[in-house]
């Protein structure tokens, strides 16, 4: 997995060092490029940003163990919600470096329900439901690889979200597995073609989590929508 993410990145990298090394290889070489490069007005993002992202299309699981160490392991005292359903959304700020690249702080909560819990209720305490709650905090890395290639996909994008939170599975009101502190990766892409006043952009989102520590694990996958404000130009 993080191999490929390793991968990915780097392929978004070249992508987006594309221009920059054409217009270095096509400048005359007069000794002084470097001072003289000026990238220009930046035309769709800068400044202060801050997104909302809301995934009422969710599926995925978890599984894992009660956070003692007697336990870990132990097929009897395992917990797991099964495949089902969920919502998760996510809020971040940050800055719009350049028109390709922003980088945010945030905060992501997510649920997944079982099977026999009730998909209009997140907070399903029946006996039968079995439930995972939790939510992380996230650094939100976001490149926009084509700004420069064509622009009909200036506004696609290609993020990352990595960090760190809590997660449980509970069985109704009881608490059956507890996965302590856990670790976070997302890699996501997104689009928002909608823009209003020169700084509202809004769009569709795919995204895929997951989540792990030694006492549990979760997975999921979001299909949602976003709104995301940029202070300039």
């Amino acid at each position: 997995m993080l191999r490929r993410c390793a991968l990915f990145l780097a392929a978004a990298s070249i992508l987006i060092a594309q221009p920059a090394i054409a217009a270095i290889g096509g400048a005359p070489d007069d000794g002084n490029w470097d001072s003289g490069y000026d990238p220009g007005k930046q035309k769709r993002r800068s400044d202060f940003t801050a997104g909302l992202a809301w995934a009422p299309i969710a599926f995925g699981s978890a599984s894992g163990y009660p956070n003692e160490v007697a336990k870990l392991g132990d097929p009897k005292y395992e917990a797991t919600t099964g495949f089902g359903g969920g919502v998760s959304t996510a809020l971040w700020f940050g800055v719009a470096f350049r028109d390709w690249l922003v980088f945010g702080v945030g905060f992501r909560p997510y649920t997944l329900l079982g099977k026999e819990c009730n998909p209009f209720s997140l907070d399903d305490t029946s006996e039968q439901c079995v439930r995972s709650q939790g939510a992380v905090f996230m650094t939100h890395i976001e490149a926009f690889p084509l700004f420069y290639v064509a622009p009909a996909l200036q506004d696609l994008s290609v993020f990352m979200e990595l960090g760190a939170g809590g997660r449980n599975i509970k069985r109704g009101p009881a608490t059956i597995a507890d996965g302590g502190s856990m670790a976070f990766l997302s890699l996501g892409v997104a689009f928002e073609p909608i823009n209003l006043w020169n700084h509202l952009s809004m769009g569709p989102f795919i995204q895929g989590s997951h989540e792990f520590s030694e006492s549990l694990k979760a997975d999921q996958f979001v299909i949602g929508f976003r709104a995301v404000y940029y202070g300039g130009p």
